[in-house]
């Protein structure tokens, strides 16, 4: 999926999540996919947290820039 920002509120994590969920795994495991918050300086403490959580949740990683 796309980066998401916390300015977009709620829906740019529930958008993140909502594409892991529908295309993880898809063509015999060939698609993967991420939880994707920008950075931590464009994303806030609880919406990194609510990232990990759902990553965890569907086995998928976190892709964020750290710089």
């Amino acid at each position: 999926g796309s980066a998401f920002f916390s300015s977009q509120g709620p829906v740019g994590l529930a958008e993140s999540v909502a594409f892991a969920e529908r295309w993880q795994g898809k063509v015999d495991g060939r698609i993967t996919t991420s939880i994707a918050p920008h950075a931590p300086y464009t994303v806030t403490d609880d919406d990194l947290r609510g990232a990990a959580d759902a990553a965890r949740r569907l086995g998928v990683k976190v892709h964020l820039h750290a710089s």
